[in-house]
């Protein structure tokens, strides 16, 4: 049997946490690595599953060059969604963007699950739908 919470009885993330969430969001969807590498601690654990396998790194180096690979080379990045919340003791980052890379129009959707820490983020773990092929939108047909 499913039971289903009303969202009014969960609870919302802090006020910390959600700002967070929102400079992690805005950074990354203007590709703003600099801003990015302040979201994060320096010795953060970054997990990610993605269609080929399993990526990790162990510092802000290595998690923000998983990112930088995947949109650094996209352009017209448009946000299609992007929630944040809390579960559990997690900070959750969701986002579906809308992007041109050099092999054409793409989608592409992660989940995000964070510990964080002194205000950063200490470990995330990634889960991602891979990039999947979508048409240009539609002022660009």
């Amino acid at each position: 049997m499913v039971h289903t919470v009303a969202p009014a009885s969960l609870p919302s993330a802090p006020a910390a946490d959600g700002s967070l969430a929102q400079t992690f969001l805005t950074a990354l969807g203007s590709q703003d690595f600099e801003q990015l590498a302040a979201c994060f601690q320096p010795d953060v654990r970054f997990r990610a599953l993605v269609p080929p396998g399993v990526r990790e790194g162990a510092d802000r180096s290595e998690a923000l060059g998983w990112l930088r690979r995947w949109f650094g080379d996209a352009s017209d990045l448009n946000v299609l969604s992007a929630t944040t919340g809390i579960v559990g003791d997690r900070l959750h980052i969701a986002y579906r963007f809308h992007l041109r890379k050099p092999a054409g129009w793409q989608v592409i959707e992660q989940q995000a699950y964070c510990t964080v820490e002194e205000g950063r983020i200490a470990d995330m773990a990634i889960v991602c739908s891979g990039f999947c092929p979508a048409p240009p939108p539609a002022d660009m047909r």
